[in-house]
């Protein structure tokens, strides 16, 4: 009597269990297939931010230098400012996290059948933390260079004196926007990375800054 109900309640779920399954498939494959999708809409050069801004960057510089007219230094001081801000945003893109891309590999992880909230969460933190310290460095570093390209114009190259003190607020200006953002470490980054200065920008991917590279690191 008790095998024939186990048949019976075996044989009652079966179609249950299978329709589960046969929808988790199904979300995973539209997740995957919208996630190609994508991958060929939004393609690009990770670098080529870096290269355009470089560029910008090398002509706005000669131009300047080679100019004697005060509207085109100013013309050319925007270039600079527009290269500089590319290799910014290029440091962003290297440093972001891809997000369908981590997900993908977290519904396609043959190795695991069920996630937990606790693992939801750490991938989350993770995440938020790594696209937190992608804008914190892409902060850091365009608003350092600007401002050491700022006095440069202001104390270096040969500058009207009617735009000396433009360029000296300008460069002050972002001296403190880079020494806020070197400084300023949220909770998400603080939580996967530690409370050390980071500032490096050479680590990259799933390399943590507390031992790769050359991390810059200070205990407070």
């Amino acid at each position: 009597m008790i095998m024939i109900r186990l048949l019976i309640l075996s044989l009652f779920l079966s179609p249950i269990l299978a329709s589960d399954k046969a929808k988790e498939k199904s979300a995973i494959s539209f997740f995957i297939e919208k996630n190609k999708q994508a991958k060929k809409e939004y393609q690009f050069n990770r670098y080529e931010n870096l290269i355009s801004g470089a560029a910008a960057f090398l002509i706005g510089n000669v131009g300047y230098m080679a100019s004697d007219s005060e509207v085109l230094k100013i013309s050319y001081s925007g270039i600079q400012t527009i290269g500089l801000v590319n290799i910014g945003r290029a440091i962003y893109k290297i440093h972001s996290p891809s997000i369908n891309k981590r997900f993908e590999k977290f519904v396609t992880d043959k190795k695991v059948d069920n996630y937990s909230r606790l693992d939801v969460a750490n991938e989350l933190i993770d995440i938020y933390a790594r696209e937190d310290r992608a804008k914190r460095l892409s902060l850091f570093y365009s608003s350092a260079i600007l401002s050491f390209q700022y006095y440069l114009n202001a104390l270096v190259f040969d500058t009207p004196a009617s735009l000396e003190s433009s360029y000296l607020f300008l460069g002050g200006v972002n001296t403190i926007v880079a020494i806020y953002s070197a400084l300023y470490k949220t909770d998400f980054e603080k939580e996967l990375f530690g409370d050390n200065f980071d500032i490096n920008p050479f680590i990259t991917g799933n390399k943590s800054p507390d031992g790769a590279g050359l991390a810059i690191t200070i205990k407070f």
